[in-house]
């Protein structure tokens, strides 16, 4: 994986903001874009978001979009398409496809009188196959009618180097120079004597503040939450920060990895941990 250049409102909120909730984060992300066998969707009025990393849609989009009929009676959601049917009760985890339970991460929410259902769940289990490029916000969706039409390249661009701005070097120093390690599943590390923390957590959504000097650890994986850490440098308008997402899945990256997402004083990067820490042993 290359380390990137990008653009994130999200971030930028998160580190800029050191009383930002887990709700904030999400709402102030770009807009999330979807495309069905190549074709853009349009959400003019009720608009996918997400929750603990998970696209949630509008269910009218199953039946506009993917073909399929949706029914809603007594707060239960069901899907029928070409003798698929799923069926999902509002604010519940469990979920019947074709006769089969299934435990969902995110259950269908009821939104501003607008019933949600999460995007990746739905589509697969109607036989339709999902990706996520997280650098552009953009799910990609291809039916089984559309799978035999490849669909066209979205162009990166996005920038391959990776660069520090002189002078907003100390945080990444202190921070990926022997600190942060991730091991067996676990990232821990110490919070800089100069720094602001907190961790995001997805799970309890709610955030907690982090000790200057303390060291933490946290589990890696599905569904875990992300850690933010700035340093504001004395007369100047740019900070130095980072987040950490222990979730990589959801940020387009392998299990198992960690993805940092950082603004460095020439604007926001992003790449996998270990490329991080490469990176900053050159420091001197």
């Amino acid at each position: 994986m290359k380390f990137k250049v990008l653009t994130s409102a999200a971030l930028v909120a998160a580190l800029l903001s050191g009383h930002a909730a887990v709700q904030t984060y999400a709402a102030s992300a770009p807009a999330v874009k979807v495309t069905v066998d190549a074709k853009s969707v349009s959400f003019p009025d009720a608009k996918p978001y997400t929750e603990s990393s998970r696209v949630l849609i509008p269910v009218r989009f199953v039946s506009q979009a993917l073909g399929g009929t949706v029914d809603y009676k007594n707060k239960t959601v069901s899907i029928k398409q070409n003798g698929k049917t799923v069926s999902m009760k509002v604010n519940g985890t469990k979920v019947s496809v074709s006769g089969k339970t299934v435990t969902l991460d995110v259950p269908v929410r009821v939104k501003q009188n607008r019933t949600y259902v999460p995007l990746r769940f739905v589509s697969e289990a109607l036989g339709a196959s999902v990706d996520w490029n997280q650098v552009q916000r953009l799910v990609s969706i291809t039916t089984e009618s559309g799978a035999a039409t490849p669909a066209p390249t979205v162009p990166d661009t996005t920038e391959d180097a990776f660069d520090w701005k002189p002078g907003y070097t100390d945080l990444a120093k202190s921070l990926f120079k022997g600190n942060v390690q991730a091991a067996n599943g676990k990232l821990s590390l110490t919070i800089p004597g100069d720094a602001k923390a907190e961790y995001f957590d997805f799970e309890k959504s709610k955030r907690v503040k982090l000790d200057q000097g303390k060291s933490y650890s946290y589990s890696i994986g599905k569904g875990k939450g992300f850690i933010s850490i700035t340093k504001i440098y004395p007369g100047r308008e740019e900070l130095e920060g980072y987040s950490i997402f222990l979730d990589a899945e959801a940020e387009g990256g392998k299990s198992g990895e960690v993805i940092v997402s950082g603004n460095n004083g020439k604007g926001t990067v992003r790449g996998t941990l270990s490329e991080v820490i490469n990176k900053a042993n050159l420091f001197k």
